[in-house]
């Protein structure tokens, strides 16, 4: 009788587990956003999805923009907004590769929308004039 009670309790236990992760997973607010296409014509990489808690945001210009005098220094302007919001520096690692740099690793198992503001470097389209590239990035505990 005492087995028959213990494995119940022990059912009972591993179904209440499942349905709260199950919950937890459908109600999950955070969804990876899908970049316009429109901005592949600018842009040919940038850093996205699951990342490490030391990284680095890194957009990749198709085409050269900065001389080689920008490289390695702070970018003044502010091409990049961070939601929650980020503290860091922006710079040019080559002619077409930007890098923002956070102040401090990112907390683990949170999630970023970042937008890269494009139009105040290139001349681009009305329609991609207001948006941003916004992506959605996770920080992981690495």
């Amino acid at each position: 009788m005492r087995k028959k009670t213990i494995q119940i309790a022990a059912t009972v236990i591993t179904v209440v587990v499942l349905a709260f992760v199950v919950y937890k997973i459908a109600t999950h607010k955070h969804h990876f956003k899908r970049v316009n296409p429109a901005f592949k014509e600018y842009v040919q990489a940038f850093t996205s999805g699951v990342v490490s808690t030391h990284t680095t945001v890194k957009v990749r210009l198709v085409n050269d923009y900065a001389d080689s005098s920008l490289f390695g220094t702070p970018v003044t302007e502010k091409l990049f907004s961070f939601k929650p919001s980020i503290k860091g520096k922006a710079i040019w690692l080559d002619s077409r590769t930007i890098e923002f740099c956070p102040e401090t690793k990112l907390p683990p198992r949170k999630f970023y929308e970042v937008e890269f503001y494009l139009s105040k470097l290139l001349k681009v389209p009305d329609s991609l004039k207001n948006d941003g590239i916004s992506v959605s990035n996770h920080a992981t505990g690495l």
